[in-house]
């Protein structure tokens, strides 16, 4: 999708009835074209070569994979928000294994 042209995916899009396609193209705009706009320019130059070389391409390719491949990070949630604890158990109401067999009428 990077390397094509605009009329090109354009006319792909519009000709194709195959519902994988439109998804997958769907996805490159929505999600990861996005994801990639993100990405610092502090974060680019820490990739290893020359900007234009297969080498550093390579190593482009790889730290795109590497960021879209990642699970994004949750944002924290206001602790207005948050679920409440759950209640507290108190400690008489534990069930031991000898209070287990004394309520079922069995000794040990």
């Amino acid at each position: 999708m990077t390397a094509a042209a605009p009329d090109e995916i354009l006319f792909q899009l519009y000709h194709s009835a195959f519902k994988p396609v439109q998804e997958r193209m769907r996805n490159y705009y929505q999600k990861y074209l996005p994801l990639l706009q993100e990405i610092t320019p502090e974060e680019w130059e820490t990739i290893e070569g020359k900007p234009g070389t297969p080498k550093y391409n390579k190593a482009r390719d790889s730290f795109i994979a590497i960021r879209l491949d990642s699970k994004p990070k949750k944002p924290p949630v206001p602790e207005e928000f948050a679920p409440p604890p759950p209640p507290a158990v108190p400690a008489s109401s534990w069930s031991t294994p000898e209070t287990a067999m004394a309520r079922r009428g069995r000794q040990g």
